[in-house]
């Protein structure tokens, strides 16, 4: 038996002018005999630019005839194709050495030409109205990659010529683009398109006019069915467009009865008029689009209803007079009603408004829909209502009935309006940055306002630079306890008043309940209960147990020197302690003596930071002469956070792991005041621990550590085991 091939295609040596091929051969085996032999596979192999072999097959149930073919799709020039079949029968491969089955191969030929492109609309120095429709075909064997579209210099439309299938370039690519809002005229325009080896093909510029076309129909106009005589009623009607992109306004046309339209108003930029019925029975309106050059097709209204209506009588104002009023106050505005209301019988309302200069060309509405049988109106007026203080003011009123029928205006005489100007206040003491021993301590402002109002104060102290973490917020318009006012020149204090104190009092308030030893921030603000001030800059303070004890300890409100002081610090969620010792004579000996359950209140001076914890007396163990006591830190400051400067940083044993990490141990000063970004330490910028502390002593600490969990702790040298991290007193 022998297996030949035919159709082998594309031939030997074959030049490929497109970007894709089709590689196909048939096999045939000679002495075929059905049922008794045939081919079972036949196998065409593939190679593009010697990149490795790849397969496209056919299985027969031992056919004659067997054919096989694959298309090779994103060709390139100068792309080498190598290829070759094989046919198994009866389950054994067959390769005949006839020359039809050799490799063969092909080769993509070089490209020079752009795409073609054909064809194109519209044509050359054509003309119509918008939308204007452009299409171009561009054609390339190898593939359009991209076509852009060109008008008046401006690239509008980009596409490129990529297939759906995202496999290859398509051959033919067309790109559409239909637009309107061009304008009437001439425009210039071209296409280009680039094919995938890129080649550029440009057409020529051509020329496309523009006709004006004239604006769409708008919407009919529409309002209320019946309408009164003399009355202002609204129409609105829904817009029209314009395809030339033109500008439109709109003209409003009135009919009655078996009359003619006339115009009622040209040039309406918007699409609603205020439209005041001349003549009671029936009534149309109609409306029209403009260009400015081209009037389309209006849109009349269903049939109106004109009912015969004459103006409400105006009613006579009577209050204010020749007054003063004064911003943020409320006033009576006063009238009594015309006899009758009105001539038709129909329900009135009543308006007022407000002029500064009192010609109303700055009119402000006051009031309006204040139903009849209604006399008065209380106004309050805004804080915002004069620049300055204003004799020329001036109220009116005016009547208005069911059909917008209106009466004239009833005009007060000139009053005066007082500008309410905005109180001020300023810090007094304690200076910024100052330190203070008293846990309840005084801050005093100085308060003035240019109207002489009752003025009212509002403090704030927190513990947080951007006053998330308010620890008091005293405030006199809610409670006057603690606080305390001076007139000048400020020698003597009195209780402050209720209602407020005067301008250019000084005002002071005693921290009730006392603070913690802790940097503060504290900031004031004033009102006249119309108008509030900004807050005051912000002042911050430092409250320690004295200016010069670094360690202090508080059991129960009594101060007492302790021993061998341990602040422990957990990081990791387990229970932080405190522990230190103090001497078995002065304890026995103490009138208030600790004991379990007692407040405890540690506070650690360090100059530029401060830190304290509190906790409550968990353990009181007696040890020949000393007593040894172990406090549980209150779960209310576990999440204390230490702050340098103004930022808020995470947790102090955890902040000095992650600097000694970084820098090694011991950390040296140097290192300290590298650490930008940061802040966390407790070094806070300082060069050493010997800065931090303004004096030592045997009783007091002497070191701290960090362990390798993050734990901080403040120990004495006799009880300091080996720690992971160690800084000494001269590091």
């Amino acid at each position: 038996m022998a297996i030949t091939f035919t159709s082998r295609s594309p031939a030997a040596g074959y030049s490929i002018t497109t970007n894709l091929v089709t590689l196909s051969a048939t096999a045939n085996e000679s002495g075929y005999i059905a049922d008794k032999n045939g081919l079972v596979v036949v196998a065409l192999y593939w190679s593009v630019n010697g990149g490795g072999f790849q397969v496209a097959q056919v299985t027969g149930d031992y056919a004659e005839n067997l054919s096989v073919s694959t298309t090779l799709r994103n060709l390139r020039p100068g792309d080498r194709i190598d290829w070759l079949v094989y046919a198994r029968t009866d389950a054994i491969w067959d390769y005949p050495r006839e020359a039809n089955s050799d490799t063969r191969t092909a080769t993509v030929a070089a490209d020079s030409s752009g795409p073609t492109l054909s064809p194109v609309t519209p044509a050359d120095a054509a003309a119509g109205a918008p939308p204007v429709a452009f299409s171009v075909t561009a054609a390339d064997d190898y593939g359009v990659e991209s076509m852009e579209l060109w008008v008046d210099g401006v690239k509008v439309r980009e596409v490129l010529g990529i297939s759906s299938n995202a496999t290859y370039y398509d051959n033919s690519y067309t790109l559409d683009w239909s637009v309107s809002g061009l304008a009437a005229g001439a425009v210039s325009w071209y296409a280009k398109a680039t094919d995938i080896n890129g080649n550029v093909t440009t057409l020529p510029t051509r020329t496309y006019t523009v006709t004006n076309a004239a604006p769409t129909t708008p919407g009919a106009p529409t309002l209320a069915a019946t309408v009164g005589q003399g009355g202002s009623v609204l129409v609105t009607w829904s817009a029209s467009s314009d395809l030339n992109g033109d500008a439109i306004t709109y003209e409003l046309f009135e009919k009655y009865g078996a009359f003619a339209y006339s115009s009622v108003a040209s040039g309406i930029t918007s699409t609603s008029y205020v439209w005041t019925p001349s003549s009671a029975g029936t009534a149309w309106l109609k409306v029209f689009p403009s260009d400015g050059t081209a009037v389309g097709t209006g849109t009349e209204s269903s049939q109106i209803i004109v009912v015969a209506n004459t103006a409400p009588n105006a009613p006579t104002l009577t209050a204010p007079g020749a007054v003063t009023w004064r911003e943020g106050e409320t006033q009576n505005i006063t009238w009594t009603e015309a006899s009758p209301r009105d001539a038709d019988g129909h329900a009135v309302t009543y308006e007022g408004e407000f002029s500064a200069l009192g010609d109303f060309t700055d009119a402000v509405a006051i009031f309006s829909g204040v139903a009849q049988g209604s006399t008065s109106y209380a106004w309050t007026l805004a804080t915002t209502l004069v620049a300055a203080n204003t004799a020329t003011c001036k109220v009116r009123i005016r009547a208005r009935d069911i059909y917008n029928g209106i009466s004239t205006w009833s005009t007060s005489a000139p009053f005066t309006v007082n500008e309410n100007a905005t109180p001020t206040i300023t810090i007094v003491s304690p200076a910024d940055l100052a330190v203070l021993t008293d846990s309840t301590p005084t801050i005093t402002y100085e308060v003035t306002d240019a109207d002489s109002d009752k003025l009212h104060v509002e403090i704030e102290i927190s513990e947080l630079a951007d006053f998330s973490a308010v620890v008091a917020n005293p405030n006199t318009q809610n409670d006057v306890t603690g606080w305390e006012a001076s007139a000048h020149p400020h020698a003597v204090w009195s209780a402050f008043d209720a209602g407020g104190e005067d301008s250019g009092d000084q005002v002071r308030f005693t921290v009730q309940s006392a603070l913690r030893y802790d940097y503060y921030y504290i900031r004031a603000r004033v009102t006249d209960t119309l108008l509030t001030s900004a807050w005051t800059n912000t002042v911050r303070v430092l409250i320690r147990y004295s200016s010069t004890d670094p360690v202090y300890v508080t059991i129960d409100s009594t101060v007492w020197s302790v021993e061998n002081l341990v602040v422990n610090e957990e990081t990791g969620g387990e229970p932080s302690m405190i522990e230190f010792t103090l001497p078995t004579s002065l304890v026995v000996a103490a009138a208030n003596a600790p004991a379990q359950g007692d407040s405890v209140t540690v506070g650690c001076n360090i100059e530029g930071t401060s830190r304290s914890w509190n906790a409550t007396v968990e353990e009181i163990r007696y040890d020949g002469p000393y007593v040894h006591i172990s406090c549980l830190q209150d779960d209310a400051y576990l999440s204390r956070k230490l702050a340098t400067g103004d930022v808020a940083s995470k947790d102090v044993g955890q902040a000095l792991k992650d600097l000694i990490t970084s820098y090694g141990s011991p950390l040296s000063g140097a290192g300290i005041d590298v650490t930008s970004g940061t802040t966390a330490a407790l070094t806070g910028g300082y060069k050493s621990l010997r800065e931090h502390f303004s004096e030592w002593t045997d009783a007091l600490l002497r070191y701290m550590y960090v362990d390798e969990t993050g734990d901080v702790k403040w120990v004495d040298p006799a009880d300091l085991a080996v720690p992971a991290y160690v800084l000494t007193e001269g590091e």
